[in-house]
C-alpha cells in the first residue's frame, strides 16, 4: 500500500531542498531500478505493481522487509514522469565520507556549470561508456538526482562515482593533472598532445567555462568543424562525448 502520506513524501524528493536534508532520492523505471537493486546504492524501499512484483520475484527476494505493492493509481500520484512506471524506488544517497577522488585516474572529467539535466544525464551515460568510473561537477551544475537526470542517463550514474567539488579544489585534489578546456579557439582535436593525466573541462551551454576556471587552465582543445558550417557550436553532451572517444579510450 502506497499511502497518501508516503506519495506525499516521495514527491518531496523530487525537491533538491529535500533530497539534501533527508539524503535521499527517488528512481523511477523498469530497467533502472532493476540494475539498481544489483548496484552499491542503498535502497530503502520499493512500491511496485503486483506485475511487476511477480515478474522479478527471484531479483525481489531480498528486497521483501521493504518491498510494498501499489496500483497504478497510487504509483501515478507519486511520479512526475509523463509516462506510467510499474515500480519506484526510495534510495539513500552515498555518505560523502565514503567518497574519495582518485589521483591515479589519468582521465577526470569536470563539468563547470551544466545546467540542463538531460545534457548531464546524457554526459553521465557517455563517460560510462567510455569507462570514466568517476566524473566532477561544479556546486552550480544541475543536481544529479535530479529525475531528468537520472532518466536521461539511462542508469549510467550507477557505475560512475560522481562529486560535486568547487574548482579552487581541483588542483589540491589532483595535483599532477593538466587542465584541458574545451573551447571554440583552442588546440584542433587532431592535433592535440594528450598528456599522461588531465582533467577535461566542458562549461556552462550557453556562457562556457567561467573566467577563473580557464585562466587556470594548461591548454585549450577544439572540435573542428566543417568549413560549410553555419552552426556556432556544439550541444555541451554532443561535444563531451566526440572528445571522450578521443581522449578517453
Amino acid at each position: 500500500m502506497l499511502s497518501k502520506n508516503k506519495i506525499k513524501y516521495l514527491k518531496s524528493l523530487q525537491l533538491k531542498k529535500y533530497r539534501l536534508q533527508e539524503r535521499k532520492f527517488v528512481v523511477e523505471g523498469d530497467k533502472i531500478v532493476r540494475e539498481l537493486i544489483n548496484s552499491s546504492y542503498v535502497v530503502k524501499s520499493v512500491y511496485a505493481t503486483k506485475n511487476w512484483i511477480e515478474t522479478h520475484k527471484i531479483l525481489l527476494k531480498p528486497l521483501e522487509n521493504i518491498l510494498f505493492e501499489a496500483d497504478s493509481k497510487q504509483l501515478k500520484s507519486a511520479t512526475n514522469l509523463t509516462t506510467f512506471s510499474e515500480v519506484i524506488a526510495e534510495v539513500a544517497m552515498p555518505s560523502i565520507e565514503s567518497q574519495k577522488i582518485d589521483p591515479t585516474i589519468n582521465m577526470h572529467l569536470y563539468l563547470d556549470g551544466i545546467r540542463d539535466p538531460g545534457n548531464l544525464g546524457t554526459i553521465i551515460r557517455s563517460a560510462a561508456w567510455f569507462g570514466l568510473t568517476q566524473m566532477l561537477c561544479s556546486p552550480d551544475c544541475v543536481d544529479i538526482y535530479n529525475n531528468k537526470v537520472l532518466q536521461s542517463s539511462m542508469g549510467s550514474f550507477l557505475h560512475t562515482q560522481i562529486f560535486t567539488i568547487d574548482s579552487n579544489e581541483l588542483k589540491n585534489e589532483l595535483p599532477n593533472h593538466k587542465f584541458v578546456a574545451a573551447t571554440l579557439n583552442g588546440t584542433k582535436l587532431s592535433d592535440f598532445d594528450k598528456p599522461e593525466q588531465m582533467i577535461l573541462i566542458i562549461g556552462n551551454e550557453g556562457k562556457g567555462i567561467s573566467p577563473n576556471l580557464l585562466h587556470k587552465c594548461n591548454e585549450e582543445l577544439t572540435i573542428s568543424k566543417s568549413k560549410r558550417s553555419q552552426t556556432e557550436s556544439l550541444n555541451a553532451a554532443i561535444s563531451t562525448s566526440i572528445l571522450l572517444h578521443s581522449l578517453a579510450l
